[in-house]
């Protein structure tokens, strides 16, 4: 990965920023450049080039400056494929999705300079962004929120529908006005390994000019989607353990990850996965743990666990484990 150090990015981009913050925030012209230590010349001329930090020192401007929470969206949903020049509309003469963003990554750093796109060959339903090292954590989360929005944005242009079948993929915590990040759809998760974007296989393999697509009902990521796998799996076990006292349903698991049941049923299926099983294992397993305290008793950890008596609890635990509760706890002593 780049550092930022005073790489000379096109003007190109600050340019665009600037428009934004004019145009959408009303943020005056002269207060930006004053603010910044820019010229007019400096960004007029469409061939000059700019000092990274000066397009880091304007991105952190606008977030300071602007009430709206979630600039990066607003910058994102900005962009049409016309501000990517003649890339955006080579972009959509390709034959299919797939084929637009592996061209527009070809090319997309030498609009940028700071962050970048990548498709990975061991990934190639996976659109990974990344932004230079020594970034601002504001400066990277405005741009990873940016680019997630420009391209469900232009791809929902032509393909209706088509962001519902993206998913969205964050390095970082989830910031205060997470709400804000709905503007993409539901399916969001942050604390991962890269930011990115999964794509559906069909949605790649669609043309780029079919605007009369339509999904149907019962569509499911593919099984083999080990990284959405592993994350649905990790959300799921993070509920569970976060609601053990209250015997969480199905019907509240689906609230909890802004899913309808029958889809949350539909994806546990697709990953034979059986949420009872799921649910009993966690109970016992924090069971265990409770259980090696020399201060807890059996009644206790079953209330702790869910179980609405020791009874419940001790079956469930002999069925699992092989010993009873007061069995296993002695041998933890």
């Amino acid at each position: 990965m780049a550092h930022t150090g005073s790489t000379p990015i096109p003007s190109y981009f600050p340019r665009r920023i600037i428009a934004f913050l004019v145009d959408k925030e009303r943020i005056p012209f002269a207060d930006i450049l004053a603010a910044v230590g820019l010229t007019s010349d400096m960004v007029i001329r469409q061939e000059s080039v700019l000092p990274a930090e000066l397009a880091e020192k304007l991105i952190r401007f606008g977030l300071e400056t602007s009430i709206r929470q979630g600039l990066g969206f607003g910058y994102g949903a900005s962009l049409n494929i016309s501000d990517l020049d003649m890339l955006g509309y080579a972009a959509v003469s390709q034959a299919n999705v797939g084929e637009a963003i592996k061209l527009v990554t070809e090319h997309y750093p030498v609009l940028t300079h700071m962050s970048h796109m990548h498709i990975d060959d061991d990934a190639p339903d996976f659109l990974r962004i990344s932004c230079n090292q020594g970034l601002d954590k504001n400066v990277e989360r405005f741009l990873s929120e940016a680019i997630c929005m420009a391209v469900a944005n232009n791809i929902e242009t032509y393909i209706p529908g088509a962001r519902q079948h993206m998913r969205f993929y964050f390095n970082y915590d989830k910031p205060g006005y997470h709400k804000e990040y709905q503007a993409l759809n539901k399916q969001t998760y942050f604390n991962q390994e890269n930011s990115g974007i999964l794509f559906s296989k069909e949605l790649l393999a669609m043309p780029m000019h079919n605007q009369a697509s339509h999904w149907p009902d019962d569509f499911v990521l593919p099984k083999n989607d080990h990284a959405y796998a592993r994350n649905f799996v990790q959300q799921i076990e993070h509920h569970i353990r976060s609601h053990l006292a209250d015997n969480i349903s199905m019907d509240k698991l689906a609230e909890l990850m802004q899913t309808s049941v029958r889809t949350l049923q539909r994806r546990l299926q697709a990953e034979s996965l059986d949420f009872r099983q799921m649910h009993e294992k966690i109970r016992i397993q924090q069971a265990q743990k409770l259980l090696s305290s020399q201060h807890t008793n059996i009644k206790d950890v079953a209330i702790q666990v869910g179980y609405s008596d020791s009874a419940s609890l001790s079956r469930a635990f002999k069925r699992l484990t092989g010993l009873t509760p007061s069995a296993y706890k002695k041998s933890q002593q």
